[in-house]
């Protein structure tokens, strides 16, 4: 594998219009490139975006550099500053370092049982308006993934296939607090029936006895689901005692 790894501070002005218009000129040329793999957007606390993306070989993603810098023009051009840019075996360490640092936050005991609770997430996303949306809702964490289902026709569909950038939050009303902070990225699905991932989400609610009867009422309800999975990209676990929010953390020292 061969990976492109690219670091710039975003232009906030502008930012919106770029994600759109990469999902229009740069996302279909990435999709046919012989070789592809994979591409990954991680959203950094100090407004740096990573961008890393993966070929099966190094010819391969030479032959895309045509298209690349296309878009690196484009990127400019909408004042997004260029901060680093690597390629090969290394940059795809760095990738998978990330991924590694997220995971380990996620798998820590806390996050764990805050996992496993049956508090709802509560999921932030842009609406198809501009205008920041949160909702409360139950999900099921593969190990891997969050994964949240809807009716096809909510409004989150068509706002999250047009901006795919997620946050959520799944925190107690315990003194002291315990909170669990994600940032992702989300991919909508529509799938026949109800999935399975619905089904576990929902028993953390659902008592034993009423279960089967609340698997019959949705199942003969919903005919289509869509099915939403949460890459985590980021993520911070809050105890406020061994961990605080990093702006307290910056009035203590």
């Amino acid at each position: 594998m061969h990976a492109v790894v690219t670091r710039r501070t975003m232009n906030a002005a502008r930012q919106q219009e770029t994600m759109e218009r990469a999902r229009s000129e740069l996302v279909p040329k990435l999709q046919q490139a012989p070789g592809f793999k994979s591409l990954t957007v991680i959203q950094g606390e100090d407004g740096i975006v990573t961008v890393a993306v993966l070929f099966e070989s190094k010819a391969q993603a030479q032959a895309f550099q045509g298209d690349a810098a296309g878009w690196a023009r484009t990127l400019d051009e909408l004042g997004h500053r260029l901060e680093s840019q690597n390629a090969g075996d290394s940059a795809r360490k760095v990738v998978s370092m990330q991924h590694e640092q997220v995971m380990d936050i996620l798998n820590r005991p806390l996050a764990q049982e805050l996992l496993n609770s049956n508090i709802p997430a509560r999921l932030a996303y842009t609406g198809r308006d501009g205008s920041p949306r949160v909702v409360p809702i139950a999900f099921h964490w593969s190990g891997e993934q969050f994964v949240v289902c809807t009716p096809p026709n909510a409004a989150k569909v068509p706002a999250l296939e047009a901006d795919p950038r997620v946050a959520l939050t799944i925190d107690t009303n315990t003194f002291p607090p315990r909170v669990l902070l994600v940032r992702g990225t989300a991919s909508v699905e529509v799938v026949e029936g109800v999935p399975s991932e619905y089904l576990e989400a929902s028993r953390k609610f659902v008592g034993a006895e009423q279960f089967p009867a609340f698997e019959e009422q949705v199942r003969g309800l919903y005919k289509q689901m869509a099915r939403i999975r949460i890459e985590p990209e980021w993520a911070k676990l809050l105890d406020f005692e061994t961990t605080l929010p990093s702006a307290v953390e910056e009035l203590l020292q």
